[in-house]
């Protein structure tokens, strides 16, 4: 069976059209602009947030966790409809007005902070899991010691190939495990993400 029809058989309807809204608005600036491009990036973001989708939630039955940190998450929502709204915290640093984001309104319910990743206003070893999706920029390895710094023991580390494909993430997570992912979660579909899961030991 193709992985497209796997995918659709496994998350939930309701779920499914939250996803394909999500896509849709994320792709709506470019519509106008340019729809050829728009519409190969609706299809490839998609079946990214499908397999993400089915990624956190073999996480969340393997790695129960309370207090997790999606560390600048953007508009995500779906590790808040996964682990549930009190668990995760949301990250942004793009402020306007002196006190919001761009991102929180369209997050709608949640705990949001407004943060500097390579400077966070958390304590050491206050965290069950970081996630990183989608995230790579000059700054990614002091964000990701920075994430090292506060996550508790036994805590994940979490995050898709934008960042392993340009970092070698053991170089800089001293004392951490990399937790094998099943390969029913790799190279699927179009968007062919890899994801990867680090423990601090």
């Amino acid at each position: 069976m193709e992985f497209e029809n796997i995918i659709d058989e496994t998350i939930p309807k309701d779920i499914l059209e939250i996803i394909k809204k999500e896509v849709e608005k994320s792709v709506l600036p470019l519509r106008e602009d340019d729809p050829w491009t728009a519409e190969l990036d609706e299809e490839y973001e998609l079946d990214y947030k499908k397999a993400q989708y089915l990624f956190l939630n073999w996480l969340k039955s393997n790695s129960p966790s309370e207090k997790i940190l999606y560390a600048g998450s953007g508009c995500d929502i779906l590790p808040k409809l996964i682990f549930g709204e009190d668990a995760v915290i949301h990250t942004s640093m793009e402020s306007y007005d002196g006190d919001e984001t761009r991102y929180f309104p369209e997050l709608g319910n949640g705990i949001k902070a407004i943060a500097d990743n390579v400077d966070m206003p958390f304590p050491n070893s206050c965290f069950d899991m970081v996630l990183f999706f989608g995230l790579y920029t000059d700054s990614t390895v002091n964000q990701i010691i920075e994430a090292a710094r506060v996550l508790a023991h036994n805590g994940l580390i979490i995050c898709d190939d934008t960042i392993t494909s340009n970092i070698d993430l053991s170089s800089y997570l001293y004392g951490f495990e990399e937790i094998e992912v099943p390969e029913v979660f790799q190279n699927c579909g179009i968007s062919e993400t890899n994801f990867a899961v680090f423990r601090k030991r």
